[in-house]
């Protein structure tokens, strides 16, 4: 039974060798599926990260490309603003030399209107002076306006007023009354 178990013992140690040797051979086996799959993994990883870093360039040229026309469309409009502003500046200017002294006009020209629809009775027999008629204006005018109408304004838009047109003989207005307040 000592010869078993020695027999047994270096069968056990040959097994445990073998075992050893097995356990090597799988472990190496291991190691070397690990670096072929580190190989093939790596190679996967940097086809994968050259496709993925080549569509973040693309999303970033596609951004870079969307902030130029941003950026060209901010300056389009800022030159259009600059330029709308020039013009509006211009036509501005136009305005105070052009219009507003017609707006001046046209007030004027209210005004006489005014005074002659409310201040004025239309009698063919009627007749004023033309002191009187301006002098009458005058006051008139004195309580509506700030602005003083000189006598050739006041009678050259005076005459053109139609509905009855009064007529200016001998220095006097005919065809109208003053009426007391």
């Amino acid at each position: 039974m000592v010869a078993s178990h020695s027999g047994s013992a270096c069968m056990r140690g040959d097994y445990g060798n073998r075992m050893n040797e097995n356990y090597d051979q799988i472990k190496g086996n291991e190691q070397f599926i690990r670096i072929k799959h580190k190989k093939e993994t790596t190679a996967m990883d940097l086809s994968d990260q050259i496709i993925t870093q080549e569509t973040k360039i693309k999303k970033l040229e596609l951004e870079l490309n969307d902030l130029r026309q941003g950026l060209a469309t901010v300056q389009d409009f800022y030159y259009d603003l600059l330029h709308i502003s020039v013009k509006q500046e211009a036509a501005e200017i136009i305005e105070q030399e052009l219009v507003k002294p017609q707006d001046d006009e046209d007030r004027e020209s209210d005004r006489i209107l005014s005074f002659f629809q409310e201040r004025l009775i239309a009698d063919p027999a009627g007749h004023i002076s033309r002191e009187e008629m301006y002098d009458a204006f005058v006051r008139c005018d004195a309580e509506t306006s700030r602005y003083r109408t000189d006598q050739e304004t006041f009678e050259f838009v005076f005459a053109r007023i139609t509905n009855p047109p009064p007529l200016f003989t001998r220095g006097e207005w005919k065809g109208y009354w003053i009426k007391e307040r």
